[in-house]
């Protein structure tokens, strides 16, 4: 017990020790030989509150710090890829502390708790060893020199990689083992600092790859190593997640047992810092432990916790020891580490039951989710020829893993749905709590309802605690990123896409979108399609001639002949019987009543035969096996739920959907700070259109001078075609 400090001030609250054992598993929650092995943990648990079921709210360190710092889930503060920084202007409990009062203190070994991330903010002081300070200020001087990412010049490159050459050689270095033990001297020095209570950050790295040896190892574990920055264990990791080598049992065996003399290690350490924090502090504060993520040891084929929502990488140990250790609680129900924000909040805002009020408040929470945003790799483009094994093997794993996906864990339930990129995966935790048999073709009701709570949680425009995925909350610069990311794989050279333009503002946005993407990424501009209604304004068709002309764009027009025909030659209706045979089939889909078929676009019949067959007989004809357009979430309630790459069977191909999350508003205020062309007809008051006969304006001034906010953006189209939206996207519509 250290007692060489005075006492400090606890005026401003009880003391606070949150304390992030990065990358350790929760398997010693259920293998009592493991608890056994870790005597500190094992004491900390009896006296605390111990939370069996925690998950964390991404699989890597960034977005789970970001989220215990700000109780907002990866999509609301962006640091995930592609933004990879905690948005400014939010807030974090390290500022509520000490604007509470409270001396507030981060202690860490890890890079991603930086300022270059956005992640320190509120902290008095920020403790890193000398070594690892060393390496960040070079890091950021690189980054001075050369230009973030990239170097401007041939000289400022070179001089830029060389101090990048030296911070990977520091970070690299054995003496990263000592993390632990440098960080128990940092916060010694803390305490004789402190004169007020203290809220701490401590992050340790023990458990995080690349692993140190302990002790002896058999030759295979020698290989597995640290070895630099891109040494054994980095070569290794990609070898496997990119799918070139495959894990044998012996190999599982030692890196499971490598990593758990790490944790033990590790354990050992912990031991040191709980024994340092003196008796005040654990007579009168709170020692919070908990683990950002977790890892895998072979567990699916697959090590290191680069990607996915498995439970060794998401289900993590949490415990909670009130003042006095007076625990001694099991708590078995799913809970989110990023909740803690909550309880701490509490804390430092002096409320008196703050722990008890915070678990009723837990008791009527039903679920939890866990967000994956992609691979966590950022260097891959900058491997040229060192290595062309691992720089295929980085390839192949941004290629397999690098999708968006979401985990949902209510009950003994788990659903993770991959946002269209694969199937869904739905397990019962409790029979299979290795996710070793995927019940989605089983368990019907239970995917359903799993679905609600996503759709609840994440789509529903009126609100709840993770709107922001669906629109508002993200910056526009956000919604471009992702824009061109989902893009640039919408044309990867191994698909053959067109883009669906109808002239829209929505449409142009991605048309332009999409050019400037081929041209930054090196890509193949897709072709257009234009869908011949037969019921154009004369200016759509002039807009599209133009731009193509413009832009040299091949446009490729799609139209279902017989009745584009009979709509150019005034008619209303046709005969059932003068249509093809596949007509007269969707016809009958789609709601036929009688022998009559109706050409105007505002009932699902016509609308569906002169658009939706029309789009579809286009992608078949000419084997487009990618479909891009420019819906958005907020345009109608039937899009609501689309997600980014939706598959399709009838053909097959699949729609991209690249500005989902944009509103009305961001469209035009993109469209005009970058000059987009525009469509005549919106400079006339028509704030959205279709058809000559199904449009109109909705004001005298231009489209982008109205007040938005007013009434629904489609009120100049017919009224009975939104009505039936839900009908006509069923039968394969846009």
């Amino acid at each position: 017990m250290n007692s060489d400090r005075p006492p400090y001030d606890a005026s401003a609250g009880p003391p606070i020790a949150l304390i992030v054992l990065d990358t350790l598993r929760a398997d010693m929650l259920v293998r009592q030989d493991l608890l056994d092995s870790l005597p500190t943990m094992r004491g900390l648990f009896e006296r605390s509150l111990l939370f069996t079921r925690a998950y964390a709210p991404s699989h890597w360190t960034l977005p789970s710090h970001a989220s215990l710092f700000t109780g907002l889930s990866p999509s609301d503060h962006m640091a995930h890829p592609p933004h990879m920084r905690l948005r400014g202007d939010v807030p974090t409990i390290a500022e509520l502390f000490r604007n509470r009062g409270y001396f507030t203190a981060c202690i860490t070994c890890n890079p991603w708790l930086s300022e270059t991330f956005g992640m320190v903010r509120g902290f008095d002081i920020i403790w890193r060893p000398p070594f690892l300070s060393a390496a960040w200020r070079l890091h950021s001087a690189a980054d001075r020199i050369s230009g973030r990412y990239n170097g401007h010049n041939g000289f400022g490159r070179i001089l830029g990689n060389l101090f990048k050459l030296l911070w990977a050689i520091i970070i690299s270095s054995p003496a990263t083992d000592n993390g632990a033990r440098a960080l128990t001297r940092g916060l010694r020095r803390l305490w004789r600092r402190s004169t007020s209570s203290p809220f701490l950050v401590i992050n340790l790295m023990e458990t995080h790859g690349p692993y140190h040896g302990r002790g002896g190892f058999s030759a295979w574990r020698k290989r597995i190593e640290h070895r630099g920055i891109f040494g054994r264990w980095e070569r290794l990791k990609f070898a496997v997640l990119g799918g070139r080598l495959e894990l044998t049992k012996g190999m599982q065996r030692d890196i499971d047992g490598i990593y758990w003399e790490n944790v033990r290690y590790l354990d050992h350490h912990l031991g040191v810092l709980l024994r340092d924090l003196p008796k005040e502090f654990l007579d009168h504060g709170y020692v919070i432990l908990a683990s950002d993520h977790g890892q895998l040891l072979g567990e699916g084929g697959g090590i290191d916790h680069s990607a996915g929502l498995r439970e060794e990488l998401i289900h993590v140990p949490l415990a909670i020891r009130p003042p006095g250790g007076n625990g001694g609680l099991l708590v078995d129900r799913p809970v989110d580490i990023t909740w803690l924000f909550r309880l701490l909040q509490a804390i430092a805002l002096g409320e008196p039951r703050a722990l008890s009020s915070w678990l009723e408040w837990l008791n009527q929470r039903d679920s939890v989710i866990s967000q994956a945003h992609g691979g966590t790799v950022p260097y891959v483009d900058r491997l040229k020829g060192r290595d062309p094994h691992f720089r295929d093997d980085l390839l192949a794993f941004k290629l397999r893993h690098d999708h968006p996906a979401l985990a949902c864990i209510a009950g003994r339930w788990k659903i993770v749905c991959h946002l269209g990129r694969r199937e869904d995966e739905l397990y019962d935790l409790a029979e299979d709590p290795h996710e070793e048999v995927n019940l989605v073709s089983r368990e019907e009701n239970v995917l359903d309802d799993m679905h609600r709570q996503l759709k609840k949680r994440f789509l529903d425009l009126g609100g709840g605690p993770l709107r922001q995925l669906r629109g508002d909350g993200l910056p526009l610069e956000a919604k471009e990123a992702i824009a061109k990311i989902v893009l640039a794989r919408s044309m990867d050279p191994e698909r053959r896409p067109v883009l669906v333009w109808t002239g829209g503002k929505d449409s142009t946005l991605v048309l332009y979108l999409c050019i400037e993407v081929a041209r930054q990424k090196g890509l193949t501009m897709p072709p257009l399609m234009f869908v011949d209604h037969g019921h154009h304004f004369q200016e759509t068709w002039s807009f599209m001639e133009e731009i193509a002309r413009r832009e040299e764009l091949r446009v490729v027009v799609a139209r279902n002949e017989s009745l584009v025909d009979a709509v150019k030659r005034g008619e209303d209706a046709v005969p059932l019987e003068e249509l093809d045979g596949e007509s007269q089939e969707e016809a009958l889909k789609a709601g036929l009543e009688g022998r009559s078929v109706p050409l105007s676009l505002g009932t699902s019949v016509g609308n569906h035969l002169l658009k939706t067959v029309a789009l579809k007989r286009g992608l078949n004809s000419h084997g487009f096996d990618t479909a891009i357009t420019g819906i958005r979430w907020n345009e109608n309630p039937a899009r609501s739920d689309e997600v980014f790459f939706s598959p399709r069977e009838e053909p097959p191909h699949t729609r991209v959907h690249p500005v989902l999350p944009w509103t009305e508003q961001e469209v035009w205020r993109y469209t005009l700070d970058h000059a987009l062309p525009i469509h005549p007809l919106y400079k006339r008051g028509y704030r959205s259109f279709d058809g000559v006969h199904d449009s109109e304006p909705t004001d005298t001034r231009p489209a982008w001078e109205q007040d938005l906010d007013a009434g629904p953006e489609r009120a100049g189209r017919s009224q009975d075609k939104e009505e039936i939206m839900e009908r006509l996207r069923a039968l394969g519509y846009f």
